[in-house]
């Protein structure tokens, strides 16, 4: 899949043509791939505080409510991308194989954004026992930047013990 083909397509197509006439400032951000078949493109609308998201079956949403830790989402810059999409999904399945072999692969969200100021493949594997790996590449070298495998389990009880914490009882 051409990340810059597809963001061609949808930069050309009349229903972005007539979005960005209302949306003059609004810039690239991310592409979203889910299992390898929907792909979602954001634009971020600083004006607006403002996350648009075109679908590859044809629709957009806006979202008001961002989770950013900057005060704006930054920019993703295309020419940063040299690395295909296959390519850091053959990068991520070879170091996933040579570390963890015993785990069968469920589900893989791959998301390429700007973190750190480059243009990186996020790329998110669940596996059948309920782990959760994430790896981030380069997506202009190829480098893996890190990578974590986690338990799933952890995460409910990190959010749990996060949620008791915080409740206060009135007496």
């Amino acid at each position: 899949m051409d990340m810059k083909k597809k963001q061609h397509e949808l930069e050309t197509s009349m229903l972005f043509q007539k979005w960005k006439q209302h949306h003059h400032d609004a810039y690239l951000t991310h592409f979203f791939i889910l299992n390898n078949h929907e792909v979602q493109i954001g634009y971020y609308e600083p004006t607006k505080d403002t996350m648009w998201t075109f679908s590859s079956s044809g629709t957009f949403t806006e979202d008001k409510e961002i989770f950013k830790e900057q005060k704006t989402v930054p920019a993703l810059e295309m020419k940063q991308v040299s690395v295909s999409l296959e390519k850091a999904k053959e990068i991520a399945d070879v170091y996933y194989k040579e570390k963890y072999s015993g785990d069968t692969i469920s589900k893989e969200i791959i998301v390429l954004q700007n973190l750190d100021n480059k243009a990186v493949y996020n790329l998110t594997i669940i596996t059948m026992t309920f782990k959760m790996m994430n790896i981030r590449i380069d997506a202009l070298t190829g480098e893996i930047i890190s990578q974590k495998m986690q338990s799933i389990m952890d995460l409910v009880q990190t959010f749990e013990t996060t949620k008791k914490s915080s409740e206060v009882k009135i007496i």
